[in-house]
């Protein structure tokens, strides 16, 4: 039976890949370790016990989820922290025996990229990968960027602006048999890492600090659920979704493609580009018409500049002020994907016929 999500009623929420809403259940497992007694799960009394177990058993839901080992699972603050540990961790450990390499897409997230100029300000190389026009890394070409001193390939699985999923299998071979460390963001697998926050030793020496237990337990039953019930049936679900509010706005919207891939992208993320507009505008009208949607990455787009994802697969700049991004969730429904499609049309027809005096 479908849970209610609690979404205020008769607003369109189409922004799950910058903050999704949490499954109720998930609050009901984490509301007694926020409102009740609970102890430090470093501590040797029955309290502490009782957390470290917590932690462990959410250990092992999130390591099903991601088919690896419990004790190769380190929780963080978030995906940003957890970037920049496993790059420098890894880029510190290399680097003990002498300069070290690292390559990266032209289109990883800002926290990765930040956490490699950080590096090669300390002395190492950073090399950048181009994409396609879908905004896919050539296995073939990674090989021939490959040196005896590359220290670590960061590529993540999916592309949160514009969708795009990479080829994770073959890029994988690729650097498995040059024996270099993989880091793909977004999988949550970390490998032999260098510590980066000195401590008490928590998290098995990686991340020292007093574990969010409420969070970590939340994660973990939000873990299983998306085991369980998330699988192919959900991600099907999504794709139809996706697919029709794709047709809807290609059919009904001059001057409007698609960004990143048609066929090897996440199946709740639609991104296209809009000729002749700008995206703050309109998505300033479909939020004042009860829709909630974005430009594409939130972190990104706190710095007001061109996406760097964009101008790699070739857009124009004119594209790329035009950049909308949806995306679905959980509670997305037939009846949200028709409101955009009824009320996204208009607002775009409106705003240009507004700019068009300034291009005559």
């Amino acid at each position: 039976m479908p849970v209610e999500s609690g979404a205020e009623p008769g607003r369109v929420y189409l922004d799950y890949a910058g903050f999704a809403p949490v499954d109720p259940r998930v609050l009901a497992v984490t509301r007694p370790f926020l409102e009740a007694g609970i102890g430090n799960p470093s501590a040797r009394h029955s309290l502490g016990a009782e957390a470290r177990e917590s932690l462990d058993a959410a250990r092992v839901k999130v390591a099903r989820l991601c088919g690896g080992a419990a004790g190769g699972i380190v929780f963080t603050s978030g995906a940003t922290e957890a970037n920049n540990l496993a790059i420098k961790g890894v880029v510190a450990r290399a680097r003990s025996g002498g300069a070290a390499r690292v390559l990266l897409s032209a289109i990883e997230h800002i926290s990765v990229i930040n956490a490699c100029r950080d590096l090669e300000k300390a002395g190492a190389t950073v090399c950048y990968l181009p994409v396609d026009g879908e905004g896919r890394v050539d296995p073939g070409m990674l090989r021939a960027a490959l040196t005896a001193d590359t220290a670590l390939v960061s590529i993540a699985a999916a592309n949160p602006e514009i969708g795009t999923v990479q080829p994770l299998k073959e890029i994988g071979r690729v650097t498995r048999a040059a024996g270099v460390a993989l880091h793909v963001d977004g999988v949550g697998a970390l490998g032999r890492i260098h510590p980066q926050v000195l401590g008490g030793g928590q998290e098995g020496g990686y991340r020292s600090g007093t574990e969010n237990v409420p969070g970590v337990v939340g994660l973990g039953v939000a873990a299983e659920l998306m085991r369980v019930e998330g699988a192919h049936q959900e991600a099907a679900r999504l794709a139809v979704l996706r697919d029709r509010l794709m047709q809807g706005l290609l059919e009904t919207i001059p001057e409007c493609r698609l960004t990143g891939s048609a066929g090897s992208r996440l199946p709740h993320h639609l991104s296209l580009v809009l000729r002749g507009v700008k995206a703050d505008g309109v998505l300033l009208d479909l939020d004042l018409d009860g829709v909630a949607a974005s430009s594409g990455s939130a972190c990104a787009s706190l710095t007001q500049t061109t996406s760097h994802v964009l101008r790699a697969i070739g857009c124009t700049p004119e594209e790329a002020e035009g950049s909308l991004c949806f995306t679905l969730g959980r509670w997305s429904t037939a009846a949200d994907v028709e409101a955009v499609l009824d009320r996204l049309p208009p607002i775009v027809a409106r705003l240009r016929a507004l700019a068009a005096p300034l291009h005559t």
